[in-house]
């Protein structure tokens, strides 16, 4: 019933199946947040030794923003039929909301923040 309702509302194109739209509400950002917010920013932070910097109540250092140019690189370059692409609108839209993600993760000091603002976000792109 309810992806009948979300078919009438939304449209039948392949974006908009009720499986991937729930898909993406819920599940990118448990996987890729703890891995880039959580053990990556841990990681880094460990080989890169800065000072951080104040930005909006925020602790961020070198570690951080080489972290949000890693997450807008791994979604920005692909491999599609035996080709590699690559999409700097990608890189910079999905590194802007990666720093807006390290901002949240470093601001509260937790990942949840995180997760739910990336699985919005992906949820949101579906509708677009």
């Amino acid at each position: 019933m309810l992806q009948i309702i979300v078919t009438l509302s939304l449209g039948d194109g392949p974006n908009y199946d009720f499986e991937t739209l729930l898909y993406q509400a819920f599940i990118p950002g448990l996987d890729e947040e703890p891995m880039f917010r959580g053990v990556l920013l841990f990681c880094f932070s460990l080989a890169v030794v800065s000072s951080r910097i104040n930005f909006f109540g925020s602790p961020i250092n070198i570690a951080g923003l080489l972290l949000v140019l890693l997450f807008g690189l791994v979604h920005g370059i692909m491999y599609i039929d035996g080709e590699w692409h690559l999409s700097v609108f990608r890189i910079v839209l999905t590194g802007s909301y990666g720093f807006i993600l390290l901002w949240l993760r470093e601001r509260t000091g937790s990942l949840v923040f995180p997760i739910v603002a990336h699985n919005m976000v992906n949820f949101v792109g579906q509708l677009v």
